[in-house]
């Protein structure tokens, strides 16, 4: 009876911790099908054949891409930010950049193993809300350009 119930309550623990996590795929799933964002997922066969027609494998190390963004003219979400940061277990990620200025906030957090970034995360917040998750076996200098492709300006407006 004893070990029937030590082993119940390691199944329940297991089950909990794998319901709790948080994770970008149910950040995505959750905005999905609401009308006031518009959800873009590109899959590693169109990644492929954008490389293929690219010439240059510029993207040759993304294997997919998903994107959350809120339509313009869609009613102000104060809240996207925190939400999106707040459902993500961040002690999976390294932060990369962080920018907050009065209500605009953009973060890039990522997932490496010292040696490759198998995942990226942009979170932005304020005038403009967005949430991009980008996959795949990246090189620092490949997030470098990525990273450096990301203008700033262009979701935090400098005053």
């Amino acid at each position: 009876m004893r070990k029937l119930l030590i082993i119940a309550t390691i199944t329940l623990m297991s089950f909990c911790q794998l319901y709790g996590q948080k994770s970008p795929e149910k950040i995505y799933k959750k905005y999905d099908h609401d009308p006031d964002y518009t959800t873009i997922f590109i899959n590693g066969g169109l990644m492929w054949l954008i490389n293929r027609c690219d010439g240059e494998g510029s993207m040759e190390a993304v294997s997919s891409i998903r994107i959350v963004a809120q339509n313009e003219g869609a009613g102000p979400n104060d809240s996207f930010y925190d939400e999106i940061v707040k459902g993500l277990d961040q002690d999976d990620y390294e932060e990369l950049i962080k920018v907050q200025e009065y209500n605009n906030h953009v973060l890039v957090l990522a997932k490496d193993d010292g040696e490759y970034i198998y995942e990226l995360l942009v979170i932005v917040g304020g005038e403009d809300n967005a949430f991009i998750q980008i996959k795949g076996k990246l090189s620092f200098g490949e997030v470098g350009k990525i990273t450096d492709s990301i203008n700033v300006d262009a979701f935090v407006s400098m005053n």
